[in-house]
C-alpha cells in the first residue's frame, strides 16, 4: 500500500554492502517494508522506508533488518533515536533531519532481486524452513511492489486529469536544426508551460531545408492564431557550421 508524506518529496532507500553504504532515492511514494519473522544479517540489497508522523511532528525510519553498526552510529549522530516498540529510528520532522537521510529527487528505481536455492541442495530441515520463510517474505514484498505500481498508475491518471484543468502558458518556437552532411531541418513547436516546471509539447511540425518558406509561413500563421503567445526564433547558423 502506498502512503504519502505531508511534504513535497518522498524517500525510498536501498541498503547495500550490509548497510555500510546507504543510498537514498526519494520518490513519490513508499513501499511497505517486507515483514520478517526474525532479523536476518545479510549483505543482499534491502529496502527501507521513511514515514512522516504528523501526530508527533516526527520522521520515522524503518529498516527491513538490523542495520550495520556504521549505519546506526550515523543515525545517532544525526539525532535519531531507536523506538523499541515501533522498531524504527525516529527524530523530529525538520528539514535538517530529512536532509540527513539523503538528497531529494523526483525519481526512483525499484531493484527487485530474488535469490533461490535448488531444494535438492538443501540438506536439513532448518535450511528448508529458512528458505521457505525467506521466500514468503519475498512474495509479500513483490506483492507490495505490484500494488505500488498499480497505485502509481492511479497517480498518473490523476496527474493527467490535473493537467487538463491546470493553468498554463503557450510558447511558440521556430528552430533551425543542422544535420549531418549539411542537411537542414526547420522545426515549429508549441509548448505548454505549467506551474511546477511541467512542460507538454502541444504541436511539433518538421520542414526540410528546401521548405524553409513553408516553415516561416506556418510560424507566422500560428502567431496570428494565438495572439499574444510567447514566441522565439532560433534560426542562426551554428558556429561550427561551414
Amino acid at each position: 500500500m502506498i502512503d504519502y508524506f505531508y511534504v513535497n518529496f518522498y524517500y525510498f532507500g536501498c541498503l547495500r554492502d550490509n548497510g555500510q553504504h546507504v543510498k537514498f532515492v526519494p520518490k513519490t511514494a513508499r513501499i511497505s517494508a517486507r515483514k520478517e519473522a526474525k532479523p536476518v544479517k545479510t549483505s543482499s540489497p534491502g529496502f527501507l522506508r521513511v514515514e512522516i508522523n504528523p501526530e508527533f511532528d516526527g520522521v520515522e525510519v524503518y529498516f527491513p533488518s538490523k542495520p550495520s553498526e556504521t549505519t546506526r552510529d550515523a543515525l545517532k549522530s544525526a539525532g535519531y533515536r531507536w523506538h523499541s516498540k515501533k522498531k524504527c529510528w525516529y527524530a523530529k520532522s525538520t528539514e535538517k533531519n530529512l536532509q540527513a537521510l539523503g538528497s531529494p529527487s523526483d525519481s526512483a528505481e525499484i531493484d527487485c532481486r530474488v535469490y533461490l536455492v535448488d531444494p535438492a541442495q538443501l540438506a536439513t530441515a532448518k535450511d528448508i524452513s529458512y528458505r521457505d520463510t525467506r521466500t514468503a517474505e519475498e512474495i509479500a514484498f513483490l506483492e507490495d511492489v505490484l500494488q505500488a505500481l498499480r497505485d502509481y498508475r492511479k497517480d498518473l491518471a490523476a496527474r493527467y486529469g490535473a493537467l487538463d484543468t491546470m493553468a498554463y502558458t503557450r510558447a511558440l518556437k521556430l528552430e533551425r536544426i543542422p544535420h549531418w552532411k549539411g542537411n537542414i531541418e526547420y522545426i515549429v513547436t508549441i509548448t505548454r508551460h505549467y506551474s511546477g516546471k511541467t512542460n507538454v509539447q502541444e504541436l511539433r511540425e518538421s520542414f526540410p531545408g528546401k521548405e524553409r518558406k513553408k516553415a516561416f509561413d506556418r510560424y507566422n500563421a500560428l502567431l496570428k492564431q494565438y495572439p499574444g503567445i510567447h514566441s522565439e526564433m532560433d534560426i542562426e547558423k551554428r558556429s561550427w557550421e561551414k
